[in-house]
């Protein structure tokens, strides 16, 4: 996007917030609602760092070298709407009006009071273009790959915009084409843009489904990278739910029985605030369970992860892992032990206990091979 424009200075009552900002929750966003200027302000203020902001600004002034974008508001000649920079216009805004009754109102007047008036500004720098389109390329990637990233779900309902926008421009041409036109825009990978705007299609399913009644889940308490990485990171998962990301749609046969028992796991949380699947970093065990049948049972009929993982493979390949890593480790100390001076004591302590758990495993090893005819014993 060319930025070959003349910057004009407009009057802080002339420019409008943007209430299709990606970053606006639903609750703000809907277009059939009369939300106002300061409800949006009001959102924005429960993110501390928007104080700073205007911290900064009372006391620093507002930058020149960072105009705002915007539009002309087709429906009131002479006013703007912000595409672009609507956090400092809403800073901006707060320092002129420090008395309006808003969230952290005696925060801002703190601030305001030790700011520099005479810096204070009533009117800001702005870039006018004809059209939102004209600006869309350069959001996303200042936010979405750039410096000034979004959250996750700003993101993901960013690129379905985008995605929206230019399939109404290329009707002729399918997904993957749209998936690559928008890679090249925001300068990605398109396994990350297809990830993302799958994941956001399942979230309005989420949404629309009133988020399965799930006390205290909503859009601001679901971890959508959570979301994310569960149903569209990991293949067993992928394949337990129906989602097929090389299909022209890979909703298309998604399964929302066990779509809605992801939900569950991911986000209920029981008396102690914690849910079934705990911790992000356990989404890759939650893969193995479903992966297979006896495990993805046990774990339906309350068994926790550890014990569900029990039933499934998962013991045998951690098994197999552990000796691998534990014999490379032990390789490397022996190669190196002619350059040891002195052992340490508890260096021949740990030795001996390997030697002792070693032992102990082959005892096992036997015992199940004397079960076992067909598998071969043990250090022969």
């Amino acid at each position: 996007m060319s930025l070959d424009k003349t910057i004009r200075y407009i009057p802080l009552s002339h420019l409008q917030l943007d209430r299709g900002n990606p970053r606006l929750p639903e609750r703000l966003r809907e277009v059939d609602k009369k939300i106002s200027e300061d409800q949006i302000i009001n959102w924005m203020l429960e993110d501390a760092s928007l104080l700073d902001l205007v911290m900064s600004i009372s006391s620093n002034g507002y930058f020149p070298g960072e105009p705002v974008l915007v539009v002309e508001n087709a429906e009131s000649k002479g006013y703007y709407i912000v595409v672009e920079g609507n956090r400092r216009v809403a800073a901006c805004k707060i320092i002129q009006t420090p008395d309006k009754d808003r969230v952290r109102k005696i925060a801002i007047q703190d601030i305001i009071r030790q700011g520099n008036r005479e810096l204070f500004p009533s009117e800001i720098p702005i870039l006018v273009f004809d059209r939102r389109r004209e600006i869309i390329d350069y959001l996303g990637y200042r936010h979405v790959t750039g410096i000034q990233s979004w959250s996750p779900l700003a993101k993901a309902r960013y690129l379905n915009e985008l995605f929206n926008v230019y399939s109404e421009e290329h009707p002729e041409h399918n997904h993957d084409f749209i998936y690559r036109l928008i890679t090249r825009r925001i300068a990605s990978r398109i396994d990350y843009v297809k990830r993302l705007l799958v994941s956001y299609q399942l979230y309005q399913i989420i949404r629309d489904a009133g988020f399965y009644r799930i006390k205290g889940l909503d859009e601001s308490t679901l971890e959508f990278s959570k979301l994310s990485d569960a149903a569209t990171k990991y293949v067993k998962l992928r394949d337990f739910l129906s989602i097929d990301l090389e299909e022209e749609n890979p909703l298309s046969r998604l399964n929302f029985e066990h779509f809605r028992d992801l939900v569950y796991w991911l986000f209920e949380r029981n008396s102690q605030n914690v849910t079934r699947i705990g911790e992000s970093r356990n989404i890759s065990l939650l893969a193995d369970v479903v992966g297979n049948p006896d495990s993805l049972k046990a774990f339906k009929e309350g068994a926790d992860l550890s014990s569900a993982l029990l039933r499934s493979e998962y013991p045998r390949e951690q098994f197999r892992k552990f000796v691998q890593e534990g014999l490379e480790n032990l390789k490397s100390a022996y190669e190196i032990t002619y350059r040891v001076d002195v052992f340490e004591p508890s260096v021949r302590e740990s030795l001996e206990e390997i030697n002792t758990i070693i032992r102990k495993v082959a005892t096992i090893i036997r015992e199940s091979s004397n079960k076992n005819p067909n598998q071969s014993p043990l250090f022969g």
